[in-house]
């Protein structure tokens, strides 16, 4: 397994803590086990997927925003892992979002449900053509160009009091805000209340130490602050799932040795950390006047569903309840959609015989990294649109919506997406717009010349 660590530009160092860099490894399932801090994740290869409590797994987006964890998350590497991760500060991911991290604690975010437009700049910089390095640094000058709030300065003070306080009422005094208030802020800005923050925070110190080094677990958590060795192990079981014993001496702790780094770490000398950026820290001046109330996570949802929702569905349009597939015979052809080096291609074929066959494939950075199989035919009560994407399961969506420019298929049971809409814009155009409960996205791409 390769991986790099970055520091980051100058002027995100109050946001990021480090970028990184990770490829190969085995196929195991790996624990990643909590640091206190957001990521942001853009694969480049074949996403890896979450393994539930069931035991099943879920792919992952391309790009994810992964929330605070506050105990181990299995993830089951791809056979063909690339990824580059933006590691947030504890209070990083609010500056870029502004909404309450708390909402996605424990849980992993399609990040273009969040930022549309921001996801697609990351995607084309992740797979922009060059080494590496300039595709990290490609990734940092587009998160410098995006506006970003200012960082709490109360949550950054306690954070710095966090090694001299004994407690949540001293942290609180040593702030001179009530106990109420640093609670709400943390939950606010971190994703979590102070005194588990803490916790984290020194549950990582004594993970390191142990990997670091040979020393005895009990004096490991003698020099961490903890009461005793029991204790120690109470809080890895509860953070990673396992005793410090069993946890280290199985190899699939790798990808959290991996992730879970300091610049302080022994290990330093066994990975390549890159830092051909300055690294400078900006001081907070206002603590009283910074906050403010904040949108949620449901609202900028609802708002993307409106962005994304459906054409003609609110409109005065006449639909057909015609269940030939003649009415929809603009769509044959071939059709592309280009973002960078990322290309879409999507071919159907002219009616016949009460069906239109189609597919599409997605190639970035030389490579297929998606494609699906497309059947559009005449069904008893409208038109039958079935899908098989790339690692996944057939689904089949109806017909509510058939014109002579535009047609939309729905069903309402399957998880994502519940509806497609195909609408012709000109001879040469065209927009394929995808819609779930709460986000969606569309694809407009332009009639090309068929390859044979």
């Amino acid at each position: 397994m390769e991986y790099r660590e970055y520091a980051p530009p100058a002027d995100l160092t109050d946001m990021v803590h480090r970028l990184w860099y990770l490829r190969g490894g085995d196929q195991t399932p790996q624990p990643i086990v909590p640091d206190g801090r957001a990521e942001l994740i853009i694969h480049i290869g074949e996403p890896f997927s979450v393994v539930g409590e069931d035991g099943k797994p879920a792919r992952q987006e391309v790009v994810t925003l992964a929330g605070q964890i506050t105990g181990p998350l299995w993830l089951q590497p791809s056979a063909e892992p690339e990824v580059i991760g933006v590691r947030f500060t504890e209070w990083g991911a609010s500056q870029l979002l502004g909404l309450p991290m708390w909402e996605i604690t424990d849980s992993t975010v399609r990040f273009a449900d969040i930022k549309p437009l921001l996801a697609g700049k990351l995607w084309d910089a992740a797979f922009s053509k060059g080494t590496v390095d300039q595709k990290i640094a490609a990734i940092g000058n587009v998160l410098r160009q995006e506006p970003m709030r200012d960082s709490d300065p109360l949550v950054r003070m306690a954070l710095s009091k966090f090694p001299h306080v004994t407690g949540l009422g001293d942290l609180a005094e040593k702030c001179a805000v009530t106990e109420r208030t640093l609670q709400r802020r943390f939950k606010q800005v971190v994703g979590m209340r102070p005194k588990l923050l803490a916790r984290i925070m020194r549950f990582r110190r004594a993970y390191e130490s142990l990997v670091d080094s040979n020393a005895d677990p009990a004096r490991i958590a003698a020099v961490h602050g903890y009461y005793d060795q029991a204790h120690l192990i109470r809080d890895f079981k509860e953070f990673s799932g396992a005793s410090p014993r069993k946890f280290l001496s199985e190899q699939t702790a790798a990808m959290s040795d991996a992730f879970l780094t300091t610049l302080g770490s022994a290990r330093a000398n066994q990975r390549t950390r890159m830092s051909f950026f300055s690294n400078t820290s900006n001081e907070c001046t206002d603590i009283l006047s910074f906050f403010q109330k904040e949108p949620t996570l449901r609202t900028v949802l609802a708002t993307a569903l409106v962005a994304f929702s459906l054409p003609a569905l609110g409109q005065a349009q006449e639909s057909s309840t015609s269940t030939s597939v003649e009415t929809v015979s603009w769509l044959a052809g071939c059709w592309e959609s280009t973002s960078g080096d990322r290309s879409t291609v999507e071919m159907w074929m002219p009616p016949a015989g009460g069906s239109m066959f189609g597919a599409s494939r997605t190639v970035a950075g030389g490579r297929t990294r998606a494609f699906e199989r497309l059947i559009l035919r005449e069904g008893e009560e409208g038109l039958v649109y079935t899908a098989e994407p790339s690692g996944q399961e057939e689904a089949s969506f109806m017909s509510t919506l058939v014109t002579d420019s535009s047609f939309v298929v729905e069903n309402p049971e399957h998880d994502f997406p519940t509806a497609i809409a195909y609408t012709l814009v000109s001879a040469d155009s065209i927009v394929a717009r995808v819609s779930g409960e709460s986000s969606g996205f569309e694809i407009r791409m332009g009639r090309i010349r068929c390859q044979t």
